[in-house]
């Protein structure tokens, strides 16, 4: 039977167009050396979130050329009082040797002052003030460390208020956004 619901198919031809294809095609052989392309599908999934201390994002399944994704991340910390770290170590592995990356800093709460390694990437105020956001999209690459199909990085939040707990996002804070990262690598 012909489906004659234009609202139905106005519907499903916007909703194809809008839909991000960012994956690449792979050109190395099929192990059989049968010289056929291996392709991955591109899918439309909700950007995972991770939660604990240490974090481990696991892609190896991620059979492609080069990819373009988002990760989000937060964890919660008893701190040592003000002046005190919370940090959680972030790896994230591929299925082949990083040849580039690049990785931002997109958007997320840290209690109090947020930090990618080294760099500071959210305002530095003093006492207790509920914590700070990043306010602009920051390369943090320089905070990465790369060794053959790994990468990883130290998320921190300085304490500037309490003997209390510190960290990022809603595990921290409830309602608090994420540390939201774009991955930008190629293989």
């Amino acid at each position: 039977m012909k489906n004659t619901n234009s609202h139905f198919n106005l519907f499903l031809f916007a909703a194809l167009i809008i839909i991000p294809f960012s994956c690449k095609e792979d050109n190395s052989p099929t192990p059989e050396g049968t010289g056929l392309v291996t392709t991955q599908t591109p899918a439309v999934l909700a950007t995972p979130v991770y939660h604990g201390v240490p974090q481990v994002v696991n892609s190896e399944d991620i059979n492609l050329a080069s990819i373009d994704d988002y990760t989000e991340h937060t964890f919660s910390y008893a701190s040592g009082g003000i002046g005190s770290i919370a940090e959680c170590k972030i790896s994230r592995v591929f299925s082949k040797p990083i040849k580039s990356l690049k990785l931002t800093i997109v958007s997320g709460h840290a209690d109090d002052i947020g930090y990618v390694g080294s760099c500071r990437v959210t305002p530095k105020m003093e006492g207790c003030f509920g914590g700070g956001s990043v306010e602009s999209l920051l390369d943090v690459t320089s905070n990465v460390t790369i060794s053959g199909n790994s990468a990883s990085f130290v998320l921190k939040g300085e304490e500037t208020c309490c003997d209390c707990v510190g960290g990022w996002g809603e595990d921290n804070l409830a309602g608090s956004d994420n540390a939201r990262f774009h991955w930008v690598v190629k293989f």
